[in-house]
């Protein structure tokens, strides 16, 4: 079993949180509340990550990217991958960090909103699903509608997330209004995939709403956990 986690870090400030993904986060034991349990993160999806933290980090290459750099950074012995977003403050930059093997990385640009944030993603062999694209992402706020609409267009819509595929992040919507997106837009074929979003079925934003879950094309995803942290956002566990 390998988990994934996603965490947006409310403009960078929380590298100290994300530490313990690798190391071991102790959860919740359903089976034996008096025996804890660690999960150790596998796939790490970040949003709102601002700089690469100062300690355990050390950057490999940087590369120009229309809306920034994006670098492939040693974070404690592990690879990460991070993409600058944020005049001035890199403040909604974006980040993956992953124990397995690399076989390639890249961004994909927002269908028809250029302006907005990417998805970055990074591609990787995972046991009996072989090769597959896994990607953070930020969706626009202020308007879960608008939200939903461009995680549709760039899903269905750009080509160019690959043929198996999983996306985790804040979606800024949720996952009722992901399946219905606005503009007579519509999940199923042959237009797009049919997919649902997995996730905790409660609030992830300390704002009331559910707003940071998963979606996959192939992939069987399950909701783990829900893990409170110092930000606005909670960071949200799945495995497969």
């Amino acid at each position: 079993m390998a988990y994934l986690v996603t965490y947006n870090m409310q403009g960078g400030n929380n590298w100290n949180n994300v530490g313990p993904f690798l190391t071991g986060v102790q959860m919740p034991n359903p089976a034996n509340p008096y025996a804890p349990m660690y999960q150790v993160a596998d796939i790490v999806c970040l949003q709102e990550c601002g700089t690469p933290p100062q300690a355990d980090s050390r950057i490999l290459r940087t590369a120009a990217n229309a809306n920034g750099n994006l670098s492939t950074i040693d974070y404690r012995s592990v690879p990460m991958f991070w993409l600058e977003w944020g005049v001035g403050n890199n403040r909604c930059s974006l980040a993956m960090i992953t124990r397995y093997n690399v076989n390639n990385f890249r961004v994909v640009p927002m269908v028809g909103h250029g302006a907005l944030r990417q998805l970055l993603g990074v591609e990787i062999s995972v046991g009996n699903f072989g090769l597959n694209w896994f990607y953070t992402t930020h969706m626009p706020s202020g308007n879960h509608g608008f939200a939903a609409s461009c995680a549709f267009d760039v899903i269905a819509n750009s080509g160019q997330i690959g043929a198996s595929w999983v996306i985790a992040g804040d979606w800024n919507c949720s996952p009722q209004e992901f399946m219905a997106p606005p503009g007579g837009r519509a999940w199923g074929p042959p237009a797009a995939p049919a997919i649902q979003p997995v996730h905790a079925g409660r609030a992830t934003h300390q704002g009331g709403n559910n707003l940071d879950f998963a979606v996959s094309n192939k992939i069987p995803l399950h909701f783990t956990v829900i893990q409170p942290m110092s930000s606005d956002h909670s960071a949200v566990w799945f495995s497969f």
